[in-house]
């Protein structure tokens, strides 16, 4: 019983901590390149991180097995956060972060399938509201190009983020939950700066006045997003921590609404609504 209780708490804080990052991160596109943005953010969150390690001192990978599951959890981890930040730079926050928080559904089906957790009637009907809901988001009156190359990303985003979560248990199973957030973000920053001259090129010498005090609140917030997910899932079920951590649209698009002022067609507003309430009923029939 504590170790559910102890998942859902840190599950809990990355919704919290991911549902407030996104809504900086947005905030931030208007200010700097989304990729330039995610390099300040990705170096400013290795500290609480270092810290962490230098703390806790998280044991070395006992195979070669966990060094590639390591190194495909860094890659899975950088498509995931790249493309969620290229989607909020090109579409709306509040209907990219939901499609991606949809992460949810590959999640639990590769749990299932992978790591053999069971999935109830009830949990199959909450994924079909998810997958509803992104149908509907997905449907935009006028042709906005720019809102559907957002939603590409955002499931692109949805995919990758789905894989890491079966990656983050099996990493975790042998380094744990502070091994494993290390070493994957360790990897996502080399990863990150080394691809910066090819996809940073867009820059502008504008960007260079970012203020500092919104990266480093995007980048505490992603900390704790993925701090909590990471010790929810090694700590419990996948099935369960997963889609209460992608349940942070629930208070991005709040923000969005009320400081963004984000204006969303009846059928988008469905589409949100129904990505959040599937995921937040996923995550209540799963505990």
């Amino acid at each position: 019983m504590f170790i559910e209780v102890e998942s859902l708490g840190f599950a809990v804080l990355s919704m919290l901590g991911w549902g407030y990052g996104d809504f900086y991160v947005k905030k931030a596109m208007k200010f700097v390149h989304y990729y330039r943005f995610l390099r300040y953010v990705q170096l400013v969150g290795l500290v609480p991180i270092i810290l962490l390690c230098v703390w806790f001192t998280p044991p070395m990978p006992s195979s070669l097995w966990t060094v590639v599951l390591i190194v495909a959890g860094g890659a899975m981890q950088f498509l995931n956060v790249a493309s969620s930040y290229k989607a909020m730079s090109v579409g709306k926050v509040s209907i990219v972060a939901p499609v991606s928080s949809s992460s949810a559904i590959v999640s639990v089906i590769l749990a299932i399938t992978i790591l053999g957790e069971r999935l109830s009637a009830l949990q199959i009907l909450c994924i079909a509201i998810v997958i509803a809901g992104i149908i509907a988001a997905s449907t935009r009156s006028g042709g906005d190009g720019n809102s559907k190359l957002g939603l590409i990303f955002a499931l692109i985003s949805a995919f990758t983020g789905g894989v890491y979560s079966i990656l983050i248990k099996l990493i975790s199973l042998d380094i744990g939950g502070i091994g494993t957030l290390a070493s994957t973000r360790i990897l996502v920053v080399i990863i990150v700066f080394s691809l910066s001259p090819l996809l940073s090129k867009q820059a502008k010498p504008a960007d260079i006045k970012t203020p500092f005090g919104t990266v480093v609140v995007a980048a505490m917030s992603g900390f704790l997003g993925y701090f909590g997910r990471i010790m929810s899932i090694a700590v419990g079920l996948v099935s369960i921590a997963a889609p209460i951590a992608n349940a942070s649209p629930a208070v991005t698009v709040v923000l969005a609404q009320l400081f963004l002022k984000e204006s969303l067609g009846r059928l988008q507003k469905l589409g949100i609504a129904l990505v959040t309430l599937g995921v937040v009923l996923l995550a209540t029939v799963s505990f």
